[in-house]
């Protein structure tokens, strides 16, 4: 059944968003094309989504790969579902959290493998996510369960990914003892992973978080330089390393304080120059999606709107995986989950806030 439902997505694809009308269409179809495509090409029988469609790269140990599965990947879902007000989706998201990617210490597994084994480490940006939109949909929807798990999550947080006062990176829980876990904190603050608006929100339910939140304010704040964003902050030193941040990174940092009210003008200037003009070329999707939801956010429909059409450059017109969003290379689309994930972000938030017709 679950194939021809695919087969059939597949042919309303070819026929109505063909390569000259797909920036046409609406937003919110397109959208929910590339979310068919998520759902039928990406996803396991229990709504676990794959990080690649392909299945034969190398490993890695730092990335997901294949068919891993990854805590960054649920929240991104999550937080579409809870954006499209899917009820039912965001439930069957929560029940694959608690089964596969809740650890014993109650911080996320940032990687679950096909095979079913877990990565003892977790990122802050992932988990800080998922915690926001339970506390979200909690609110929403009324679930004190969602609240419950969220409070469960950030307290793991609070204890196990500070350190001196600050909000960091993450943990590794790797080393078992007989009667519990050994966790290793990290000792160095990723800027761009501090989701401001996420600790925001779990300061008003878990009071710890109040000087957290203060204290990751003033990182971020701090951090932009013009057009760069220092990428970690060493609390021990009290200073930035040299190092800057890549441009997905930077999009996140600046998002973080755009979602708060902060409003970085040189930095928003500098991106809307770049993607209003037409000879301006991209070469990957998410830089387009995050800077679609600055964009969004700030209320610049013309400069989200030109993100987008950039974006859907990459969109897949033609073949078995028309639909989605992807790269050619060497005779074959590259797809990841992250691209596709961003992308349905991006365009719903751009269809709320100016009430596309669907």
């Amino acid at each position: 059944m679950k194939r021809i439902v695919s087969m059939v997505l597949i042919l309303l694809s070819v026929v109505l968003l063909s390569p000259g009308l797909v920036e046409a269409a609406p937003f919110a179809y397109t959208e929910r094309v590339i979310y068919n495509f998520i759902t039928t090409k990406l996803m396991d029988e229990e709504g676990g989504i794959y990080s690649n469609y392909h299945n034969d790269y190398p490993d890695s140990d730092v990335a997901g790969v294949n068919h891993d599965m990854l805590s960054e990947s649920l929240g991104l879902f999550m937080e579409y579902l809870y954006l499209y007000d899917d009820k039912r989706g965001f439930a069957t998201q929560v029940k694959l959290l608690e089964k596969k990617f809740l650890s014993p210490v109650g911080l996320l597994y940032w990687r679950v493998r096909e095979n079913g084994e877990k990565e003892k480490s977790n990122a802050l940006i992932d988990d800080l996510r998922v915690v926001k939109y339970l506390l979200l949909a909690g609110e929403k929807w009324e679930e004190d369960s969602y609240i419950k798990l969220a409070k469960k999550i950030s307290k793991a947080i609070e204890e196990y990914n500070t350190y001196r006062g600050y909000l960091v990176e993450g943990a590794d829980w790797s080393k078992g003892f007989i009667f519990g876990y050994s966790v290793t904190k990290a000792k160095r603050v990723c800027v761009p992973y501090l989701d401001l608006y996420a600790i925001e929100l779990i300061r008003r339910k878990v009071n710890a978080f109040a000087p957290l939140y203060r204290s990751s304010v003033g990182i971020v704040v701090d951090g932009v330089k013009e057009r760069k964003v220092k990428k970690f902050f060493y609390p021990r030193k009290g200073r930035y390393g040299k190092g800057y941040a890549d441009s997905v990174n930077t999009l996140n940092a600046i998002q973080h304080l755009v979602d708060i009210g902060f409003s970085p003008y040189k930095f928003l200037e500098h991106l809307r120059v770049k993607f209003t003009n037409p000879a301006f070329r991209v070469d990957d999707t998410a830089t387009c999606a995050l800077s679609a939801e600055i964009f969004t956010a700030v209320g610049d429909r013309y400069a989200a709107r030109s993100a987008l059409k950039k974006m859907l450059r990459f969109y897949i017109k033609t073949g078995p995986l028309v639909g989605g969003i992807g790269y050619k290379e060497r005779g074959r689309y590259h797809v990841y989950a992250f691209d596709n994930l961003l992308a349905i972000d991006a365009l719903r938030r751009y269809s709320l806030r100016w009430k596309e017709v669907e």
